[in-house]
Parts: C-alpha cells; sequence; structure tokens
C-alpha cells in the first residue's frame, strides 16, 4: 500500500499548476466570414447568363434580410457580378442588427456595427444598389441620405418589395439625373428564404423569376437588356454517396436537427440537401401532420413530431378530462399520418417539459385533484392515523382530506407541502405515460419521449427522472457544459433508460458551442456516454444565428466541425461503442427526488425554474442549507475525474434491493430518505458496502418532516444534535487510516456544526471545532461522513486545486472498497515522477470509458476544457494486463504492452482498442462483428 502526504502532495501540485498562464476557456459565439458574406460556394442547378456586348460586369451592393441571403446566391451563380452584400437583421428584420431578445451575442451583429458596414459600403460607387425586402424606416435619416445621394450622384437604386409609402419618400428626392426602380410582385409575400423572387415550387417558375431579377437589375443599371443571353442549365454539387440506412438490429449514431420548416419552395428543398450532404438524418420537433410525414420521406429524413407539448401545463390540466380526449385525438392523428410513411423516429411529447411555476399554475384543488391526491395519500401512509400524525390533523376519514391553499408553500409543518409535490410530480409523469399510451395504440413499436428534458424545479413537475425514464423511450437532455450544476440530468437519463431508448443532447447554435473545441469535444463526449444521437439546435432559417447553416448555405464553423467528427464516429466507430457493453465500476449515486424537494425547503431555490441557474450569488446567502443539484454535481465530477463511471441509483432501485449491484454508494445532500431506503442502506453497509455523505444527511423523513436524529447516524458513527450549517469555515484533514495519512487543507467550506462523534474516528476539524470526515467501520463495511459540501469543487477543479479532496476520495475508494481503475491515466513527464506521486500525477479532469465487446475492450479517453491548463501533455496510459493496443482514430498498431505514452489535449478524444491477439487489419471495420457488418460496409 502507498503512503501518500497529501499536504506536501497539494502544496506540490498547486506550486507546478500554478504558473500555468493560459487562461481558462470561455465561450465565443464567431459566426464570420459566413454569417456576413454571401459566397457561391454551395453549387444548385441553375441557368447561366452570359453578356453579350463584353461590357464590364455591373458593380453591385445587396442590402438584404440575413435570412433570404441565399438569393443573393442564387442571382451570383447565374450572372457573374462584382458585388457585395450587407446583411441585415434576422427573419422579419426590424432593425439593422440582431435583435436583443434571441439570447446570443453576435460580435459584429450588432445595429451600430452594421451600420458601420453599411456605411463604409456606401463610400464606393456602384452601378446598382439593391435593397431587397428591407423595409426603409430602419434605416436612419444619415443612412437614408447615403444611400439617395447614389441616385443623385447618377447611380442606380433597385427597390424589391418596396411598399408605397417608400415609393412616394424616394420619388419626392430623387432628381432625373438618378435611376430608381421598383421591383414587386402584386399581393405576393416574399417568405423568409426570399428578397428577390417569390416563393416558387418548381425550379422552373424560379427560374423565370430569376430570369425576370436579371433583365430588371440590367434595367435598373441603364445597360442593355438585349444583350443578357440565357445559356446552358448547371447542376448542383455532386452530393456524396448516401450512408446506407440504419437497421434496427444495430444502434448507430444519428444527427438531429431542430425542424427547418417544411414546404414545397425550392429554396427550402435546397436548404435541406445541403443539411443532408452535412449528415443531418432526422428532424425533431417538427409538424404533426401527414403532409408533414410524406414530405420527409421525399427526402429519405426521419422525423420526430412535436406529438405533445407539456412545457409551462397547468397543474389543472393533468386532470381535466376535455383536455386529455382533445390531446388523445391529436396524439393518435399524428400517430396515424407517421405510421403511414413510416418517417418517425421517436415522437416528442415537447420541449423543455415543466409545469407552470407560477403560483396559480402550480397549484389545482380542483375535485378531480383532490380525488387523485386522497389516493395517493392513502397509497403513502396506509392509515388515515398516520397521515394524522405526521401533518398534525384529525381527519376521521380519507373523504375528508382537502387540498388547501397553504400547501402552495411550505408551511411550519411542511409534510402537506411536500407530499403535495409528490402528488403532483406523479401526476405530471402520468399525463406523459397517457399521451405515449395514445401514440403506441396506433403505432406499437414507435419510441416516444420527451426532449430538453430535466429537473426543472420543486414546482415544475419534472421531479422523478427514474419513473419518468421508465415509462419513455427517446430522451433528449442538456449537457450543460457551462451550468454544470445541472449535468445530473444526463447522467440520470444514461442510468435510468430503458433499452433501446434513444438517448440524445442537444448543442448546436448556443454561445458556449461555438468554439472548435467544444464543436469537436461534444459528439465524442456523446458517444462515450452511450448516447446513440446528437441533436443540433437549430436547423431553422439561416441567418438565426442559431441555425447550423449561414444564410447562404455555407455551414457554419462549428456545425462544420462538429459534423466532421461525427462522420468520423459514423465509419463504424458508433456501431462498436454503441453494440458494446459500457462498463460500470460498483459505484452508484444516490438520486432523491424527495432530497430535491428538502432542498427547495432549505434554500427556496427550488421556486426558480433553474434552480441555481443565473443565480449563483444565492449560494454564499448564509440562510441558504445548500442544495442536492450542485452536490450531485460535485460527486459527479469528482468521480469521472478519478477515472471510473458510475450510475444514478434512484430511491426506487434502492428499496428494490438493487444496492447488492454496488460496491460504493454516495449520498449527495441526501436529506429526506425514506424507512425502506435507510434499511436498504443499512443492509448494504453491513455486508460490505462503503457509504459517502457530505452533509445533513438523513435529517428529514420521507415526507420532509424534520426529525430529532439523523436516520443514518448510527452508520456513520455520529449524532446531529442539531442541523445548523455554518459557511465559509477554514478546516483541515490530518491524520492516518489504514496505510494513509491525511494532512490537507480546505478553505471556504459549508459545514453542518452540530456534529457530535461516537463511534466513529474524526480525521479532520473545521472551525468552531466542528469534526469533519469522520469515518467508522459499521458490520463488515464502512461509512464515510464529510460534513462538509461539494458545491466548490468544480470552481477548484478549473483552477486545478481539487487534488487533496480527490485523491481523499480515490483512496477511500480504492483501498476500502477495492475498485481499481480500469485504466490509469497519469502524467508523463519526469519532473511529475517521484515517490510522493506513487505512480504519477492523475491526469486532471481527465474521463476514461470503457466498452466491453467479448474479449475486446474499447478504452475512450477525453479530457474536459473547462479548465485554466490548456495545454498538451504526454501521458502514460496504465492497463491491467498486456494487450494488443490499436489507436482507432489514429488507425495504427500501438504495440502488445501494458503502459503506453500518447499526447492529449483538451476537448480531443482519443479512441482505443485492447484485444488479446494481434489482427492482420488495422481499418476500424476488422473489430466489427458479423452481427453489426452489412453488405457493402467498408
Amino acid at each position: 500500500m502507498k503512503k501518500i502526504f497529501l499536504g506536501i502532495w497539494l502544496s506540490a501540485v498547486m506550486f507546478l499548476f500554478g504558473n500555468f498562464a493560459i487562461a481558462a476557456w470561455s465561450p465565443m459565439v464567431d459566426l464570420s466570414p459566413g454569417y456576413f458574406e454571401v459566397s457561391q460556394d454551395v453549387v444548385t442547378p441553375h441557368i447561366k447568363w452570359t453578356i453579350s456586348d463584353n461590357n464590364e460586369r455591373l458593380k453591385v451592393l445587396f442590402i438584404c434580410p440575413r435570412s433570404s441571403a441565399r438569393e443573393i446566391a442564387e442571382l451570383t451563380q447565374r450572372l457573374d457580378l462584382n458585388y457585395e452584400a450587407v446583411l441585415i437583421g434576422w427573419i422579419d428584420t426590424k432593425q439593422l442588427g440582431l435583435p436583443n431578445n434571441i439570447g446570443v451575442d453576435v460580435p459584429g451583429a450588432s445595429d451600430a456595427e452594421t451600420k458601420i458596414r453599411l456605411d463604409e459600403r456606401l463610400k464606393v460607387k456602384y452601378d446598382v444598389i439593391v435593397i431587397a425586402n428591407v423595409p426603409w424606416d430602419i434605416f436612419n435619416p444619415d443612412t437614408k441620405e447615403k444611400i439617395l445621394n447614389h441616385a443623385r450622384k447618377e447611380g442606380n437604386i433597385l427597390f424589391v418589395y418596396a411598399p408605397a409609402s417608400v415609393k412616394e419618400e424616394v420619388n419626392r428626392i430623387i432628381t432625373e439625373k438618378g435611376r430608381v426602380t421598383f421591383l414587386d410582385y402584386p399581393g405576393i409575400l416574399p417568405g423568409q428564404l426570399h428578397c428577390l423572387t417569390p416563393p416558387a415550387e418548381s425550379i422552373d417558375d424560379y427560374e423565370k423569376s430569376m430570369g425576370m431579377v436579371i433583365r430588371t437589375l440590367f434595367q435598373a443599371a441603364n445597360r442593355n437588356v438585349s444583350s443578357l443571353i440565357p445559356g446552358k442549365a448547371v447542376e448542383s454539387q455532386p452530393k456524396p454517396k448516401a450512408e446506407k440506412k440504419k437497421t434496427t438490429a444495430v444502434r448507430a449514431f444519428s444527427l438531429v436537427a431542430w425542424d427547418p420548416g417544411m414546404g414545397e419552395d425550392i429554396l427550402q428543398k435546397y436548404l435541406i440537401e445541403e443539411e443532408k450532404k452535412w449528415g443531418i438524418d432526422t428532424y425533431s420537433n417538427c409538424g404533426t401532420n401527414e403532409y408533414v410525414a410524406g414530405w420527409l420521406s421525399q427526402f429519405g429524413m426521419k422525423g420526430i413530431p412535436y406529438a405533445a407539448y407539456f412545457h409551462a401545463i397547468e397543474a389543472k390540466k393533468l386532470f381535466d378530462e376535455e383536455f386529455k380526449t382533445e390531446l388523445q385525438k391529436k396524439l393518435k392523428d399524428c400517430a396515424r399520418a407517421f405510421k403511414k410513411y413510416r418517417t418517425a423516429a421517436a415522437y416528442t411529447l415537447g420541449d423543455e417539459n415543466y409545469i407552470n411555476i407560477s403560483p396559480e399554475g402550480r397549484f389545482t384543488d380542483t375535485p378531480a385533484a383532490i380525488k387523485g391526491f386522497r389516493q395517493f395519500l392513502q397509497n403513502s401512509y396506509g392509515q388515515i392515523e398516520d397521515l394524522n400524525t405526521e401533518w398534525e390533523t384529525s381527519y376521521a376519514r380519507w373523504e375528508d382530506v382537502q387540498i388547501t391553499k397553504d400547501m402552495n408553500e411550505p408551511q411550519q409543518n411542511p409534510s402537506p407541502w411536500f407530499d403535495y409535490r409528490l402528488f403532483i410530480d406523479k401526476s405530471f409523469n402520468e399525463i406523459h405515460r397517457f399521451a405515449r399510451d395514445a401514440i403506441k395504440e396506433i403505432d406499437p413499436d414507435a419510441r416516444v419521449g420527451a426532449d430538453g428534458l430535466e429537473q426543472f424545479s420543486s414546482y415544475g413537475g419534472t421531479n422523478n427522472l427514474w419513473e419518468l425514464a421508465q415509462l419513455l423511450d427517446m430522451i433528449n437532455v442538456y449537457p450543460y457544459w457551462i451550468h454544470s450544476e445541472k449535468g445530473f440530468n444526463l447522467h440520470a437519463a444514461r442510468s435510468f433508460a430503458k433499452p433501446g431508448t434513444m438517448l440524445g443532447i442537444w448543442m448546436g447554435g448556443y454561445p458556449d458551442d461555438r468554439s472548435e473545441t467544444v464543436a469537436r469535444f461534444l459528439p465524442w463526449k456523446t458517444l462515450f456516454w452511450g448516447f446513440d444521437s446528437m441533436w443540433w439546435f437549430n436547423a431553422g432559417a439561416p441567418g438565426n444565428p442559431y441555425s447550423a447553416l449561414n444564410p447562404d448555405f455555407t455551414p457554419t464553423k462549428s456545425f462544420a466541425q462538429t459534423c466532421e467528427e461525427v462522420r468520423e464516429i459514423r465509419q463504424g466507430i458508433d456501431k462498436l461503442l454503441l453494440n458494446a457493453t459500457r462498463q460500470i465500476d460498483k459505484i452508484g449515486i444516490h438520486y432523491s427526488q424527495r432530497s430535491w424537494h428538502a432542498s427547495t425547503l432549505d434554500s427556496g431555490i427550488g421556486n426558480h425554474i433553474n434552480n441555481k441557474g443565473v443565480y449563483a450569488t444565492k449560494w454564499d446567502n448564509p440562510l441558504l442549507m445548500g442544495h442536492s443539484i450542485v452536490s450531485m454535481e460535485g460527486f459527479i465530477t469528482a468521480i469521472l475525474d478519478m477515472g471510473y463511471q458510475f450510475n444514478m441509483i434512484a430511491t426506487e432501485q434502492i428499496e428494490k434491493e438493487e444496492l447488492n449491484n454496488y460496491k460504493v454508494l454516495i449520498l449527495p445532500f441526501s436529506e429526506s430518505l425514506t424507512e425502506t431506503e435507510v434499511v436498504r442502506m443499512k443492509e448494504f453497509v453491513k455486508r460490505g458496502g462503503v457509504l459517502i455523505g457530505d452533509y445533513r444527511i438523513g435529517i428529514r423523513n420521507e415526507h420532509g418532516k424534520i426529525l430529532k436524529n439523523g436516520l443514518l447516524d448510527e452508520i456513520f458513527g455520529m449524532d446531529q444534535k442539531s442541523f445548523d450549517v455554518a459557511k465559509h469555515r477554514h478546516g483541515v484533514i490530518s491524520g492516518a487510516y489504514g496505510n494513509e495519512y491525511y494532512n490537507v487543507p480546505f478553505e471556504d467550506l459549508t459545514v453542518g456544526t452540530g456534529i457530535t462523534v461516537t463511534s466513529g474516528t474524526a480525521l479532520g476539524i473545521a472551525e468552531g471545532n466542528v469534526p469533519i470526515f469522520i469515518i467508522n467501520k459499521y458490520g463488515d463495511g464502512t461509512a464515510v461522513y464529510l460534513n462538509f459540501g461539494l458545491e466548490n469543487y468544480f470552481v477548484m477543479r478549473s483552477k486545478g486545486e481539487e487534488f487533496g479532496l480527490k485523491e481523499i476520495l480515490h483512496n477511500i475508494i480504492i483501498d476500502v472498497a477495492d475498485i481499481k481503475e480500469r485504466i490509469k491515466v497519469l502524467r508523463a513527464q519526469e519532473q511529475y515522477q517521484n515517490a510522493m506521486f506513487h505512480m504519477g500525477i492523475p491526469e486532471p479532469a481527465t474521463e476514461v470509458t470503457v466498452f466491453k465487446d467479448g474479449e475486446i475492450e474499447y478504452v475512450g479517453i477525453i479530457k474536459d476544457y473547462r479548465i485554466e491548463d490548456q495545454g498538451m501533455h504526454r501521458l502514460r496510459i496504465l492497463l491491467p494486463q498486456r494487450r494488443h493496443v490499436y489507436d482507432l482514430r489514429l488507425k495504427e498498431y500501438v504495440g502488445y504492452v501494458e503502459e503506453f505514452e500518447t499526447s492529449l489535449s483538451v476537448g480531443k478524444a482519443q479512441l482505443y482498442a485492447l484485444v488479446p491477439q494481434k489482427i492482420k487489419e488495422v481499418d476500424v471495420v476488422g473489430f466489427l462483428s458479423n452481427k453489426y457488418s452489412r453488405p457493402g460496409d467498408k
């Protein structure tokens, strides 16, 4: 066994890592140049026009909405022009720059920056300025004057889709020297992709409209229109060979995109074709009717129709039979449409589903709700006397129980509020069951789920992800890379999902996803977690800053980078990993719906839809006790940083004795426990399990009521005399336990102050003589009580300050629970190799995932980018035994080794195959068994 003097170790690590000057990663929305310029890189079918009189090319300035800039590319691929473009606003243009309410800041796209760009262009002399479908009143008087001055100086202006008011104003100002031309399509709206022509369903109609635009442009420039000669048709760019359709027997990686809008317009079709070229195979959140289902089939695409919408639904709707009848009809109609064309990859029951959290939206006392609540309580308590004891009431019969207004907010006795919230949670999940059953009645083989799924607030309804995962077979979540405290949602999804569930993660146009590091990181991270789809928000109108494509239909940089990674994954790696068994170490992290609500009683933050959300400063409030979300994320991140993989384990699973599959159970701020959970946890430790908790563990019963003593105090070898909490305390873990000696200082701790040690051993103390890090033998097992929160772990980690705490937990798992890492990833440089680091420093913020298929193992290694140290480092990879190692990304043979070296940078995934016998062919498919390969596969 090793001995580590962690005080020295921590100081050394801080010295080494403190010298890095590279700034921490920060998000940047960089969409240039394609977001501001119009290229002809995307070639669509068209007729090329030539000019017979050898005149110079027209010099043209286009001013048009960003959403319809593709029409500039369509025009300029037909007629050779010397052109520039200034793209204005977005979709329904009401200002020069992007609106302020779109939730993303794009450098260069503000009103002021757009005006500067336009003013610079207006200094140049053009043959024609084309103002296409841009409201004249968005220009200020100064800009209007510059435009009109162009006409006064013998320039020309072409207005397309100009309202009558513009004509009157312009005609009053322009002199006879200039020329102003108007191109109108009376009674026809341009549509969001059009600014020069009306929508067209066929290429012939579109060519006619473009021909008129070309002639009008020449006429506006006072050029000889008769010199224009339409030429031969030019086809679009060659399409890449289509990927073969996936079979249902093999899981493969899907690239899903938010609904692009669907219609017969020719530009809309070109948009879809471009997105298909980049690998999109499914459109999510699309329409629900037969037209949409058939439309998708034309392109060989799948859809995930927006079958229901439980976003901010009012609680009373959950019990409204009329609402449910209408909903059922709508769902069945949708299922019939998509079953007819077989175009449903799944059905979504809504995006970001939750109960409306306004006081009136989250509360209902209708007769149906009261009836359901009474039945819920009877199932929970059994006897009315037990309810009266808990609620401090005197009901004679279950029929006497009422829903009262004070259940809308916690009272001195929180049990009625607590039970009511559990009831609403269950009812919210039941509406999903109702909707699922309606769809499956028509389409029995359908996958039905929800996207943007997460645990919102104590009032939001989605507060039992385990139960919901048992109902659904499509689950999509947000990754929350920056607001890390919500990342537990995706771990709950992968842990609780039934076999065959479609699992996806949203990414795309969000500001946090726009760096190349993130764009290339997320597909691999998603795959390594066992998710089989990546969802891009969105594929909508180009010009939308969230869109996959730029206004001219070229891909945004981040979308192209993501697609490159997805393309590599789809060359066979997805089939390897998704059809192998993802290895989980015998570590469980407690998932407790009840403790979530208990956190709300402590903090009040559960009243906000994003809980912690943007209100991070609330965590410094001395009145706030803590919250399970930040505790969960602290433990989750620490366990992954150690090289382990875990599962979330829900209350319902523990009650069913599934703890038998684990050696370690972690309790993150698990305040509220059921009686059965307590029994199972005691049995777990007695037979040799390791229980780890932070603070305020087991202080409430299953109905949320504070107890006199903690339910697990005996196991932890302590007595909680009170449950008070103090913040910003300093402490130190110091002393020997087994073969380990600890000396690790901590700052800024949140600690429970009412702890007295009984049978346990305290190896640490915080200010005020508060014991921390209590270890207790209980039966054949061990319980470890940290008595401080891990809410700061993520910040410590980003600065490279987490090593001491991580190593303490690591030693418990290795030495006490006897769980060794499957693969060790260590810093390789010689200066880090010495006795006090045992075999070397574990590489920080690095996750290791192992998949197993028979005798073959696949090892994924990826380093998080959310740390200050952004450098590339040389690593040692230690295997449990000698194996033939292949680098699947480089397609190289590493050797027959027990250890090898590699270089690793943040966000760059590595993937290795470990095989017992050397194989002849290095290509990925060399590892594909017959059951995963198909005729024609490479």
